[in-house]
C-alpha cells in the first residue's frame, strides 16, 4: 500500500542463541507513515531461508517509530566471519480492504460481496473493508420473530471505515446469497437485507431493521442500500455496519376466539384449537423459519434418536396467550415427500417439540420427541401440542416450535439362552451374557423421554451435583422376564453437548440406573453405577445387574432397564463418596525423592491414600499388613530393583515354556473364579487357593463383581521382555493373573497366590520370587516390582494390590464379558535370597550395612544441656512387638525436646501407619533423610528448613522411635543403617556417586572405609547415591561397578560442603572425578564383549554376563567442624584443581534420550 524504507542490515559478530530475538525500532519515512492513516498497516519484512517473510510489529502515530522483532533464525553467515540479518519495512492492506477517496471507490472480497461509495461520501482517503462476521445472534433472532423466516446467511458481514460517510450518503453492499436463500427465492420467497442500527433506547440499544433491495440471480447477488447513520462506531476509532439477508415467506395468522378454531398456513400446516382453549379472542400465526440457533438445539437433543431425514425448516406456532395448561393443540404438518419416503423403509415419523421440563433459565429447552399419525395420502403428520409447550418469547408473546422428522426403528433382536448384543445407531449398545433368558426374547435398545422419568432424573441430578444430564433416557426392554445372578453390558454413547460440558468443566461421565426397592411408599430411584468413560471416543462402559430390570407395569407388559448419563465432577469421581482432608503438608510422605512415573486415575476419590510406582512419593517407612484407614498415607515399603548384592548375569529362562509337571493352574478363558464383594468385603477365590483375593471393608463403594483368571498373552510377554531385564530375572510363571473388576477398588487390597512346586525349585538359596504388576507409564506400559512377601514354609507369595494397578482394559476373556477395570501381574525369580522374617509384609535384615562413614546428632534434648540417646530401650533390628526394629528407641520424659539430628528440610508432618504419635521426616543434603515417629506434637511443617539440633517437635511419654537413611530410598532395608555408633559425632560434609554416561544403564555399589553403603538404581541417569554427615578425617570411598548392559560402566564422584580428595601425600587434588571402567576379563570370556553394533537400542543386556569390574579407590578428606575449608573461585582457579558447574535438565523416559550440555 505504499513505498518500501531502504534494506537494513544488522551484522553481528556471533549468531545470536536459538530461540532469542532482536528488538528493532526503525524511524518511519512521512510518505511511509501516511499509508498508516490510510488503511494500511505497517508491517516488517524479514529475509529467512532467502525470501522476506512477514513480521508484525508496533507503529507509535506520535514518535513515528515502529518497533518489532527479528528471531534468531534469520541472521545468517556474511561470508567475513559474522551474521547478518537483513529487513525492509512497508505497509500492506488486509484482503477485502481498500482506500476510498473523496470521488469515491469500493471495497470487494471475493465470495462474499462489495460495498460502494459515490463521490463525495468521505472528505478526505479513508480505508474501507468488507469482512466476514460472527453468526447471527440473539438480536437478530429477535428482530426476526414474528416474521415467517425461512433461512439466514449463516454469518453476518461487516463493512468496516476509518471515518463515518458524510451525512446524508448511502453505501451500496451487494451481497452473494447462500445456494439455500437462492433455492427459497426460487421458490417464490422474499430476498431482504438486516441492517443493525442504533435505537436511541439505553435497555436495548441495537435492533435490526429490514431493507429491501433486488436479487440478480445471474450474479448470485443482492444489492441494497446503507444509509450513514448505519455505520456505527465500535469503540476502536472505526465505524461499523453489519448487514445480513434473509428470506421470507407469508404469515398465516388468525382469531381465535373462546370457541375454538383452525389457523392454516397454506401447504405447512395447521392448528385446531378447541372450546376453552382461550378465554378471549387471540392471533394466533403460523410460520416457518431455519435458524440455526434452533437446528443447533435439535441436534443435540436428537442425538442417539437415529434421526434419518428431518424437514428443512421448523414451523412456528406464535399466539398472543397461551393456552390452557391442561389444552391440547391439534396440530397437523406437511410431510416433505424426502422424510416421506422414509416410512417405505420402515422408519417412523416422529414431531419434536421445544419443550422446558423445569422452568429453570439456567437450563435451556429440548426437543421431546412426541408420536402422532401419519396420513400416507394426504402426506400430512397430526400429533396433539401441549399448552405448556407453548414457550414465552421476548415480545411478550406465546410460542410453540416443531419439526418433524423420520427416525429408524434399529435396535431390536432376537436374544436367546446364548447371549447376544443389540445396536443402536447413536445411542449405543447392549450385551447380554449367556442364560440371561431362558428363551428367545426379543429385547430392544431404545432412546426416550416421559414426564415421570424426567422427574426422577431431576431428583438424581440434585441428588448426586451433576452438571448435565442426558436429554433423554436409554431404555432396554425384553418381553420375558431375565433371570437372576447375570449382568447387562453396556456402552452408551455420549452426546456431544454432555460431553462438552465435561470437557469445559473438568467433570467425569458417569452411569445411573433407575432401581426399584419394591417399597410401594418410594418411587424408583436412579443410582450412580460405576462406569469407565472415554472421551476420545465420546462412550462410556458400565454394567447393570439384572436385578435393575423393571417389571411390566400391565399384564404382558415388557421388562425394561432405564439407564441415563450425568457429568459428574472430578474431585468426588463417584458420586457418593465422602472427601476426607489429606495430611498435613503431604498426602504422600517418602523417603525416595524421584517423582511417580505412573500416577494415580483420576477415578480414585482424592481422600484415599494410593501408592505410587516405583520410584515413588508413596510412604515408604514401614509395613502395613491391612489397607490404611481412609485419609492417613498408607507407608508400604517400596522395593529397589538393584539389590545390594548382585550376582552375575545370567540368561532368563524362557518363560513361556511349559513345565513338564501339571501342578500348574490352568491356562482357559473359562473360570468359576468370580464373586460380588459388598461394601462390607469379601474374598474371590481361583482354583482352590491357587489365587486368593481379599477385600476389607470400604474397598468397594457398592456390590462389584470381582473374577480371577489366569491368561498367556503374547502381548503381555513382549511388555515382560522389555521391561523385566533391568531386573535380572531367573525366569517368571508362565502365565499371567488377570483380576477383572467392574470398578476401581478404593483401597489396596490383599491376594495371595500359591507358588507351584515345580517353579519354586527351580529358585536357589540365594533367590527370591517377587511380584510384577502391569502398570501404565508415560511411555506405556510396563511391569512394576512391589512390595511382596514369599513363604517359603507355605509356599505362597502375598502382596498388596494398589487401586492404580487397575487399569482401563479389555480382558480377552470373552465368557465373563468385558470389564472396564483389571489388575495384570505375575511372579518372577530374582535375586536376593528369600526373607528370614514370618510376618508380612516381609523386609529382608541386613547385617553388612553399619553407620561407621557418618554422624549424627543426638535427637533428644531434654532442654537443659541433657540428652537420652545414651541408652537406647530398643536397639537396631531387635524385635518391637512381634517385629523387625528397622531403627532405634530411646527413652524420651514428657516434654522433651525432639531436634533434628541433621540440617535439612521437613518434609512430612503427620501419623503414619505402625507408628504411634506423631511423626516426621526431614531430608538431609544429598537425598539422605531421617525419621522420627512416636512424639506427642511437631514444631514444624512440610517445607521447614532446620539446622541441626534445631527443635522439630515435643516428645511423649512413650519413647522417640529414630531411624536413619543415607541414601534416602526405603527398599527393605538395605538402605536402612544402624544409627546408634553414628549419633552424637560432630561431622559434616558428603559424597555424591551417579551414573554419568549417555544412558541411565549402569549401577554402582559404594563403599566407604570397607563398609557396603548401597548401590545405585539401574535406570536413573542423574539420580544421585548419596552419603552425607561424614566423619571428619581421612577416608576411603570405593565403587564397583555392578550392572553395565553395554560392557562399560560410567560414573562421577562428587565432594560437596568443603570435603576434597587427596593424594598418598595428604595433597589437595580436586572435588570431582569421572570414570569409564571397561571389564578386567572381556579377553577371557567371551560373552562379556560389548556389541558390535553402536546405539543403546541395539544392547541386548543378556549379551554381556560374566564381566568382572574392578573396583576403583579414592581417599578424601572430611574437615573437622570450624576448620578452614578451601573454596574456589570459578575465575581464579589453581592449576590442577577441577571445577564442577550444574544444569538441570528433565529426561521424558529413562532411554533412548541424550542431552549434550
Amino acid at each position: 500500500a505504499g513505498p518500501l524504507t531502504d534494506q537494513i542490515n544488522i551484522t553481528s559478530q556471533i549468531k545470536p542463541e536459538r530461540g532469542t530475538t532482536t528488538t528493532v525500532t526503525v524511524d518511519i519515512p512521512a510518505d511511509l507513515a501516511s499509508t498508516v492513516e490510510n488503511g494500511g498497516k505497517l508491517t516488517g519484512f524479514v529475509l529467512i531461508g532467502g525470501v522476506f517473510r512477514p513480521v508484525e510489529g508496533v507503529f507509535d502515530k506520535s514518535t513515528g517509530k515502529f518497533v518489532f522483532d527479528i528471531p534468531a533464525s534469520a541472521y545468517v553467515p556474511d561470508g567475513s566471519g559474522g551474521f547478518t540479518a537483513t529487513f525492509v519495512v512497508g505497509s500492506v492492506l488486509d484482503k477485502g480492504c481498500t482506500i476510498v477517496g473523496t470521488d469515491g471507490g469500493k471495497a470487494e472480497l471475493e465470495g462474499v460481496g462489495s460495498a460502494a461509495f459515490k463521490s463525495g461520501s468521505f472528505n478526505e482517503p479513508t480505508g474501507v473493508c468488507i469482512a466476514l462476521g460472527g453468526a447471527p445472534g440473539k438480536i437478530l433472532e429477535e428482530a426476526i420473530s414474528g416474521l415467517n423466516v425461512q433461512d439466514t446467511l449463516p454469518q453476518r458481514v461487516n463493512i468496516t471505515s476509518e471515518n463515518p460517510p458524510l451525512q446524508g450518503t448511502k453505501a451500496t453492499v451487494s451481497l452473494v446469497v447462500s445456494p439455500d436463500i437462492d433455492s427459497a427465492a426460487n421458490s417464490g420467497a422474499t430476498i431482504q437485507a438486516m441492517v443493525l442500527v442504533e435505537t436511541g433506547d439505553p435497555a436495548n440499544p441495537l435492533t435490526y431493521i429490514v431493507v429491501n433491495g433486488t436479487y440478480d440471480q445471474s450474479t448470485k447477488e443482492f444489492s441494497f442500500e446503507v444509509v450513514n447513520n448505519a455505520f456505527i462506531p465500535n469503540g476502536a476509532g472505526e465505524f461499523v455496519s453489519t448487514v445480513t439477508l434473509i428470506t421470507t415467506a407469508p404469515l398465516g395468522c388468525d382469531i381465535i376466539g373462546a370457541n375454538g378454531g383452525t389457523v392454516d398456513l397454506d401447504e405447512v400446516a395447521s392448528a385446531t384449537y378447541t372450546v376453552g382453549d382461550f378465554e378471549s379472542d387471540t392471533q394466533v400465526c403460523i410460520y416457518k423459519s431455519n435458524l440455526p440457533s434452533i437446528q443447533e438445539i435439535f441436534d443435540k437433543s436428537t442425538t442417539g434418536f437415529n434421526i434419518q431425514t428431518e424437514m428443512p425448516y421448523e414451523v412456528n406456532i406464535e399466539a398472543d396467550s397461551r393456552p390452557k395448561g391442561q389444552s391440547t393443540t391439534r396440530v397437523s404438518l406437511a410431510v416433505k415427500p424426502e422424510v416421506a419416503d422414509d416410512t417405505e423403509d420402515g422408519a417412523t415419523i416422529f414431531a419434536y417439540v421445544l419443550t422446558d421440563s423445569d422452568n429453570d433459565p439456567a437450563t435451556p429447552p429440548v426437543f421431546v420427541q412426541v408420536s402422532g399419525v401419519y396420513d400416507a395420502v394426504s402426506k400430512m403428520f397430526s400429533f396433539d401440542l401441549k399448552g405448556t409447550q407453548y414457550l414465552p418469547t421476548p415480545e411478550g408473546k406465546f410460542k410453540a416450535v416443531v419439526i418433524v422428522a423420520s427416525s429408524s426403528p434399529t435396535g431390536c433382536e432376537i436374544i436367546g439362552p446364548d447371549g447376544g448384543s443389540i445396536v443402536r445407531p447413536s445411542v449405543g449398545s447392549a450385551r447380554l451374557s449367556a442364560t440371561t433368558f431362558g428363551e428367545a426374547t426379543e429385547v430392544c435398545l431404545l432412546n426416550g423421554t416421559d414426564p415421570v422419568i424426567d422427574v426422577l432424573q431431576e431428583n438424581a441430578k440434585k441428588e448426586f451435583a451433576l452438571e448435565g444430564v442426558l436429554p433423554y433416557h436409554v431404555n432396554l426392554t425384553a418381553n420375558s422376564q431375565p433371570s437372576g445372578g447375570v449382568r447387562v453390558q453396556f456402552n452408551i454413547t455420549v452426546p456431544d453437548g454432555l460431553a462438552e460440558i465435561s470437557a469445559s468443566l473438568g467433570s467425569s461421565i458417569n452411569a445411573f440406573v433407575l432401581f426399584d426397592d419394591n417399597d410401594p411408599t418410594t418411587p424408583p430411584k436412579f443410582r450412580f453405577v460405576a462406569g469407565t468413560y472415554d472421551p476420545s471416543t465420546k462412550s462410556i462402559v458400565f454394567f447393570v445387574p439384572s436385578t435393575a430390570f423393571l417389571p411390566p407395569t400391565e399384564p404382558g407388559g415388557e421388562w425394561k432397564i432405564i439407564a441415563t448419563l450425568g457429568a459428574v465432577p472430578l474431585a468426588s469421581s463417584s458420586p457418593s463418596v465422602s472427601q476426607k482432608p489429606s495430611n498435613q503438608g503431604s498426602t504422600s510422605p517418602s523417603l525416595s525423592h524421584q517423582p511417580s512415573s505412573s500416577p494415580v486415575p483420576s477415578s480414585q476419590p482424592s481422600g484415599t491414600p494410593s501408592k505410587s510406582p516405583l520410584p515413588s512419593k508413596s510412604p515408604s517407612i514401614a509395613p502395613s499388613s491391612s489397607p490404611a484407614p481412609s485419609g492417613v498415607p498408607s507407608v508400604t515399603p517400596t522395593r529397589s530393583p538393584a539389590p545390594s548384592a548382585v550376582p552375575s548375569y545370567t540368561p532368563s529362562k524362557v518363560a513361556s515354556s511349559s513345565p513338564s509337571v501339571s501342578s500348574y493352574p490352568s491356562v482357559s478363558p473359562t473360570t468359576n473364579g468370580c464373586d460380588t464383594i459388598t461394601a462390607n468385603g469379601g474374598m474371590v477365590d481361583f482354583g482352590n487357593g491357587n489365587v486368593t483375593a481379599r477385600f476389607g471393608k470400604g474397598v468397594y463403594r457398592l456390590d462389584n463383581e470381582v473374577c480371577i483368571l489366569i491368561t498367556k498373552e503374547p502381548a503381555f510377554q513382549k511388555i515382560y521382555e522389555e521391561a523385566i531385564p533391568l531386573f535380572r530375572p531367573d525366569g517368571r510363571l508362565p502365565y499371567e493373573v488377570r483380576i477383572l473388576s467392574e470398578s476401581r477398588p478404593l483401597k489396596p487390597h490383599l491376594v495371595t497366590v500359591r507358588v507351584p512346586p515345580e517353579f519354586s525349585a527351580q529358585a536357589n538359596f540365594t533367590e527370591n520370587i517377587e511380584l510384577f504388576v502391569l502398570v501404565n507409564t508415560d511411555q506405556g506400559q510396563t511391569l512394576q516390582n512391589l512390595p511382596s512377601f514369599y513363604n517359603t514354609t507355605t509356599q505362597t507369595v502375598l502382596f498388596e494390590l494398589p487401586p492404580h494397578v487397575y487399569l482401563n482394559a479389555v480382558s480377552p476373556n470373552s465368557d465373563l464379558g468385558v470389564f472396564p477395570f483389571e489388575a495384570v501381574f505375575t511372579l518372577d525369580i530374582t535375586p536376593g535370597g528369600p526373607p528370614t522374617c514370618e510376618y508380612p509384609p516381609c523386609r529382608r535384615p541386613t547385617t553388612n550395612l553399619t553407620c561407621e562413614a557418618a554422624s549424627l546428632r543426638c535427637p533428644v534434648n531434654d532442654g537443659v544441656g541433657g540428652s537420652g540417646c545414651s541408652n537406647p530401650i530398643n536397639p537396631f533390628h531387635g524385635p518391637v512387638k512381634g517385629k523387625l526394629n528397622l531403627g532405634i528407641d530411646y527413652e524420651t520424659k514428657q516434654g522433651d525436646r525432639i531436634v533434628a539430628a541433621a540440617a535439612g528440610v521437613v518434609e512430612f508432618v503427620g501419623p503414619l501407619t505402625d507408628y504411634s504419635g506423631m511423626s516426621i521426616i526431614v531430608r538431609h543434603s544429598e537425598n539422605s533423610a531421617t525419621l522420627y515417629a512416636g512424639m506427642g506434637d511437631a514444631t514444624v511443617k512440610v517445607g521447614d528448613h532446620v539446622e541441626a539440633d534445631g527443635v522439630i517437635g515435643i516428645a511423649s511419654s512413650a519413647g522417640l522411635h529414630f531411624e536413619y537413611v543415607p541414601n534416602g530410598e526405603l527398599y527393605n532395608t538395605r538402605a536402612r543403617v544402624n544409627p546408634a555408633p553414628c549419633v552424637g559425632l560432630i561431622a559434616e560434609g558428603s559424597v555424591l556417586v551417579g551414573d554419568n554416561g549417555n544412558f541411565a544403564d549402569d549401577s554402582f555399589e559404594v563403599i566407604i572405609d570397607g563398609v557396603s553403603i548401597g548401590q545405585t538404581p539401574v535406570g536413573a541417569l542423574g539420580v544421585n547415591f548419596g552419603v552425607s554427615n561424614l566423619r571428619p578425617g581421612r577416608h576411603n570411598l570405593m565403587v564397583h561397578i555392578k550392572v553395565a548392559p553395554d560392557a562399560f560402566g560410567t560414573y562421577y564422584v562428587r565432594l560437596n560442603d568443603g570435603v576434597y580428595f587427596v593424594d598418598e601425600n595428604n595433597q589437595y587434588i580436586g572435588i570431582e572425578v569421572t570414570k569409564k571402567v571397561a571389564p578386567s576379563n572381556a579377553n577371557e570370556i567371551p560373552t562379556c564383549q560389548p556389541p558390535k553394533t553402536g546405539g543403546f537400542s541395539n544392547i541386548n543386556p543378556f549379551d554381556v554376563i560374566g564381566c568382572v569390574y574392578p573396583a576403583q579407590s579414592y581417599d578424601f578428606y572430611v574437615p573437622e567442624e570450624g576448620e578452614e575449608k578451601l573454596t574456589i573461585a570459578p575465575s581464579v582457579a589453581p592449576k590442577g584443581r577441577f571445577l564442577s558447574f550444574e544444569k538441570e535438565v528433565k529426561l521424558r523416559g529413562s532411554t533412548g534420550v541424550i542431552i549434550e550440555t
